[in-house]
């Protein structure tokens, strides 16, 4: 009589195989996951604050960007009401430094900024600068090459 099934040492050796192929893929989706919140993060600020030059330009007032560090935000609003239009709220790892970026920030209704700057953001071993052009009041951010230090 012949018995169909598989021996200890074969479902051990599947066991592995399936365990290894688990490992690999968690570290690779989760570095991609780690990159993808920043970017997200970035797009997002990048649409709030087209946002807000759209509107300084359409009801011709001042409008402002004001970060609150310390509580990991940032709020837009009228300049002249001091109201939020909006209130974001960002990830306690991402740390951000204002470097020369003027804290408000403000547009005016031409569509230009106060005073230009860069923003230097780093999320774990990501590094992005954000910079802030004064005269057209665009902006763009880029990934900072990883360079490694000479002691």
């Amino acid at each position: 009589m012949k018995q169909k099934g598989f021996t200890l040492l074969e479902m051990l050796l599947v066991l592995f195989a399936i365990s290894v192929l688990s490992m690999v893929t968690y570290y690779n989706v989760h570095s991609l996951y780690e990159k993808q919140k920043i970017e997200q993060f970035l797009r997002q600020f990048s649409n709030d604050i087209l946002y807000m030059q759209q509107l300084a330009i359409n009801r011709q007032k001042h409008y402002t960007l004001r970060w609150h560090k310390d509580r990991h935000m940032y709020y837009i609003g009228e300049s002249s009401t001091n109201l939020s239009i909006i209130k974001r709220e960002y990830d306690s790892d991402i740390q951000i430094d204002l470097n020369t970026f003027p804290n408000p920030m403000t547009y005016n209704p031409s569509g230009n900024i106060n005073r230009g700057g860069t923003i230097l953001l780093s999320y774990r071993s990501y590094k992005y600068d954000i910079v802030f052009q004064l005269g057209r009041g665009r902006f763009t951010y880029r990934e900072m090459s990883k360079r490694v230090s000479d002691g």
